[in-house]
């Protein structure tokens, strides 16, 4: 359809509503490079007007066979306005069918409710900047695949990216928090079409340095085959006892950079480790607070900053 006229366009809309039943927004999205500041469903809803009118040109009265079966097609396929014409040509009702793609579940009512459950969620959390994300059930990608494959791919988009931008500007409206496509605080998944919602919340990274002035200090729990724990401590156990509570997380886990024998010592300037932080309540804690909890005994931990997942080696 590239260089499409309008006429050129409602040609495609007819064609595709003549096979496929789709809502405002399913038919809309096929055109979603087309209009600034439109949503999908005021593109779509425009289009079904067009068309509408486009048809009314031919007369108002009722036409031939063929006139009726294409309008009795297009009222079941695309709804309003066609079935008010089809009602006032031929006195007979007809049942606009669910859409196709979405099943009918894609509304901006329900991209509200949607928002207004994340945003229940977020202001549990100590967060800063969030991601949407979407998981298709079985069979929705390829109906949509199926209904693109009719027109091509030249100014459409996908129902993941309409769901993802619809409910993510709500979000950020409402929250006053800015989506980060990159490294988010936590990742809100949509499942479409069940529209249940689960929350990832994405772990804190601390970068710093750790001294073992004992010895028999393992890097993490050394349980034998039996389920008997080896060594009396290990410095993610000291870590966790320390931070857990500080960031109401649910563990604590450690990356070093290379490690030394149980048995022996790390003194010096210590080792560099990173300590992740898996699913924290509580996100910024100050580095001050964080090493005076952190210095003490036969491990110590000397926190530099705040880290970003690639600092994960």
């Amino acid at each position: 359809m590239s260089g499409s006229t309008l006429e050129d366009i409602l040609d495609s809309a007819e064609r595709v509503l003549a096979k496929y039943p789709l809502c405002d927004h399913c038919l809309g999205r096929l055109f979603a490079r087309l209009g600034r500041e439109l949503g999908n469903d005021e593109r779509g809803r425009a289009l079904k007007t067009l068309l509408a009118m486009r048809f009314t040109l031919r007369g108002n009265e009722p036409a031939g066979e063929r006139d009726r079966e294409v309008l009795s097609t297009l009222a079941r396929n695309a709804g309003e306005p066609f079935t008010r014409l089809y009602l006032k040509l031929y006195g007979q009702r007809v049942d606009a069918e669910k859409c196709y793609v979405c099943g009918g579940l894609l509304s901006r009512s329900s991209f509200d409710e949607l928002a207004s459950r994340i945003t229940g969620e977020l202001k549990k959390l100590d967060a800063s900047t969030f991601l949407i994300g979407v998981r298709l059930g079985e069979g929705v990608f390829e109906r949509e695949l199926e209904v693109l494959k009719l027109l091509g791919l030249n100014y459409s988009e996908s129902i993941k990216n309409e769901i993802k931008r619809e409910v993510g500007k709500r979000v950020a409206s409402i929250t006053g928090l800015q989506p980060s496509f990159t490294n988010p605080d936590v990742l809100a998944i949509v499942e479409f079409p069940s529209l249940s919602v689960s929350i990832d919340i994405k772990p804190v990274y601390l970068k710093g340095l750790y001294l073992k002035l004992g010895r028999n200090i393992s890097h993490t729990p050394w349980i034998t085959r039996e389920g008997v724990k080896k060594y009396p401590l290990s410095i993610q156990e000291f870590l966790d006892a320390k931070l857990r509570g500080l960031f109401q997380a649910e563990k604590i886990l450690i990356h070093a950079a290379g490690r030394e024998d149980v048995d022996a010592r790390m003194v010096g300037t210590g080792r560099p480790l990173v300590v992740e932080v898996v699913r924290p309540l509580k996100r910024r804690v100050e580095i001050g607070e964080l090493n005076k909890l952190l210095h003490a005994g036969v491990v110590s931990v000397m926190i530099e900053g705040y880290a970003a997942p690639r600092d994960v080696r």
